[in-house]
C-alpha cells in the first residue's frame, strides 16, 4: 500500500499548537534544552525529502583545516540560508545556497518553536557510525551570540557529548568536570543557549554500532552589517522615490567582528562589539574577549556605560576611550542598562536589578524579581533582559514577567498581563510603558497595567525599539529578522522595511 505523502507545513503547524516537553540540562556555564519534537511519521517524511533534495558540498568545500592542514570532512555537509549569508569556520567560507522548500518550512517551524529567527542552516549527513564531528565550539564571530543554536536530529540515534573547556587545559588550570551526554533521537531538537558555546565544547563521536544514516540540521543566526536609511523618506513614501527609500549606506564595522549593541549620540554612532578597540580589563583567558552586550549614553559626563560579558559595567570617556570607572555588582553577564544623569540601573543574567549611584560606584538598592512567586517564570529562567526607570518608577522583565516597582519603597506596583516568552525591551515614554521581546506583539501600556495598543511584529523576538517625536514621530522595531517594523505613531504598524 502506497504511503500517503505528508504536507510538511500543515504537519508542523499542528505541532506548534502542542506543548513541547523541554528537558533542561544546566551546569556551570552550560544551558541546554532538549525535546522529542516531531512525531515519527513527520520525522520520517522530512528525512525522506531531505535525502532526495539536499545537495552536499564537493571539492574544496568538503574539506576542513585543522592545525594548518586540510582534511576531508568526516561527514557530508551543505549550507542553505537567506540571500547573501555565508558562514566562516575552520578556514572555510561557506556560501549559503537558496532555501529549498523542505528546509525553509522547517526553518520557519523551528523559529516559531524557539522564538528566534534563523537565517542559516548547516546540514550534516552522517553516512554511517564512523562519520562524526570532533570537539569544537560554535563561537564564530559572525554568529549571534545572544541567540540559541537549534539542532534538529533525524535518523540514526547518536550521542551528543559536551566537555567543559577547563577539562582540556593542562597543569593547575585543568579541572575535573564530568562530561554531559545526551542521546539525540529521531525527530528531537536540542537548543544550546548562551553562554554554553563560550565554555563547553561539543562533539558527536564515532559509534560503530550505529550504522544508520543520520541527518542533523543546525539552525543559526548570522549577521554583521550596519544599514543606514533616510527615515523620513520611508515614513513619507509619497514624497520620495524608490531609490531614496533604499539604504544610504551599508557597511561592515570590521571583518570577523560581531556586533552586540549600538548607541547613538548627536554626532556619532558607537558600535559595541568585543573589547578590541577599547582597553577593557580582561580577567579571563587571553583568547576570550569581553562582549559589550549593551550601552547607555551619559550626556552629563560625555561618557558611555558599557554592560559586558565579564559581569562588569564600565564607564568610558567618549573622547579618547579611557575607562574611568568599573562597577562590580553582578555575578553573571549584563543584559540591559538605563541611566538618567548619575543614576544607573542594570539587569543581568543573574536575575538581579541593581540600582547604582555612579558617583560613589556602588549599588544603593537591588531587586530580585525571580524571588516573587507572582512574577517568576522558572521555565524561562531568572535573567533580566530589560530595565527602565523615571523619577518614581522602575520597570523590568526578562524570564520573570514584566513588572513595575516603586523606586522608593521597592514594592511591586503592577504585573503586566501581556503574553510573551521573554522580555527584551522595557522603557518609559511619558505616561506610558513600551515593552516587547519574544511575543506576537510589541506593547504600549498604561501605568495601571492596561494594554493601550498591540503592534504586530515581523520578528519572532524584538531586541531593539528606537523612537523619537521630533521632527516627526516614529517608532522602529527590529530583532531576530531581516525586517524592521515602522510606526508613525505608537499604536499601529505602518510599514515593514526588509533588508533583503
Amino acid at each position: 500500500m502506497k504511503r500517503r505523502k505528508i504536507d510538511l507545513a500543515e504537519a508542523m503547524q499542528e505541532v506548534t499548537h502542542k506543548k513541547v516537553e523541554w528537558r533542561k540540562t544546566a551546569e556551570e556555564g552550560l544551558d541546554v534544552d532538549y525535546a522529542l519534537l516531531l512525531p515519527r511519521s513527520l520525522a520520517d517524511e522530512l528525512m525522506k525529502q531531505l535525502q532526495e533534495t539536499v545537495q552536499y558540498f564537493e571539492g574544496e568545500l568538503s574539506k576542513i583545516k585543522v592545525f594548518d592542514k586540510w582534511h576531508n570532512i568526516p561527514r557530508q555537509q551543505a549550507a542553505y540560508g537567506d540571500e547573501g549569508v555565508s558562514y566562516k569556520f575552520s578556514g572555510l567560507v561557506v556560501p549559503a545556497k537558496p532555501w529549498i522548500p523542505a528546509l525553509e518550512v522547517t526553518r520557519n517551524f523551528i523559529s516559531k518553536i524557539t522564538g528566534t529567527y534563523f537565517n542559516f542552516v548547516l546540514a550534516n549527513r552522517y553516512r554511517n557510525g564512523l562519520d562524526h564531528i570532533g570537539e569544537h565550539r560554535d563561537n564564530e564571530v559572525d554568529l549571534d551570540h545572544k541567540a540559541p543554536i537549534a539542532s534538529l536530529s533525524l535518523g540514526q540515534q547518536r550521542t551528543f557529548v559536551l566537555k567543559h573547556g577547563d577539562v582540556r587545559k593542562k597543569g593547575d588550570k585543568k579541572r575535573n568536570i564530568p562530561l554531559v551526554k545526551i542521546e539525540l533521537q529521531h525527530g528531537s531538537i536540542l537548543l544550546m543557549n548562551p553562554p554554553t558555546n563560550k565554555f563547553w565544547y561539543h562533539s558527536v563521536p564515532p559509534r560503530k554500532n550505529s550504522p544508520g544514516v543520520r541527518i542533523n540540521l543546525t539552525f543559526r543566526d548570522i549577521y554583521g552589517q550596519i544599514w543606514v536609511f533616510h527615515l523620513l523618506k520611508i515614513i513619507k513614501p509619497d514624497n520620495s522615490t524608490q531609490q531614496e527609500r533604499l539604504p544610504k549606506n551599508v557597511f561592515t564595522v570590521e571583518e570577523d567582528v560581531q556586533i552586540n549593541s549600538l548607541v547613538t549620540m548627536d554626532n556619532y554612532l558607537v558600535v559595541g562589539t568585543e573589547a578590541w578597540k577599547v582597553a577593557i580589563p580582561n580577567n579571563k583567558d587571553k583568547l576570550e574577549k569581553c562582549d559589550i552586550n549593551c550601552m547607555a549614553y551619559n550626556k552629563l559626563t560625555e561618557s558611555i556605560y558599557l554592560g559586558c560579558g565579564d559581569n562588569n559595567i564600565y564607564s568610558m570617556k567618549i573622547e579618547g576611550g579611557e575607562i574611568t570607572q568599573t562597577l562590580n555588582g553582578h555575578t553573571n553577564y549584563i543584559h540591559s542598562l538605563c541611566n538618567i544623569g548619575n543614576e544607573l540601573v542594570s539587569g543581568g543574567e543573574d536575575g538581579l536589578v541593581n540600582i547604582w549611584d555612579a558617583r560613589v560606584k556602588s549599588v544603593i538598592n537591588k531587586i530580585e524579581p525571580y524571588k516573587n512567586d507572582k512574577i517568576a517564570r522558572p521555565e524561562l529562567g531568572k535573567w533580566i533582559g530589560a530595565v527602565g526607570f523615571n523619577d518614581d518608577w522602575l520597570v523590568c522583565g526578562g524570564g520573570p514577567r514584566l513588572s513595575m516597582w516603586h523606586l522608593r519603597t521597592l514594592n511591586t506596583s503592577v504585573i503586566f498581563p501581556i503574553e510573551n516568552r521573554g522580555i527584551h525591551i522595557a522603557e518609559f515614554k511619558e505616561n506610558h510603558i513600551l515593552a516587547g521581546g519574544t511575543a506576537d506583539y510589541f506593547y504600549n501600556l498604561s501605568f495601571n497595567g492596561d494594554v493601550v495598543s498591540e503592534i504586530p511584529i515581523s520578528s519572532v523576538t524584538v531586541f531593539s525599539a528606537i523612537h523619537h517625536d521630533s521632527p516627526f514621530s516614529a517608532l522602529c522595531l527590529a530583532g531576530s529578522s531581516p525586517k524592521v517594523d515602522i510606526c508613525s505613531n505608537f499604536n499601529y504598524r505602518d510599514q515593514v522595511l526588509s533588508l533583503y
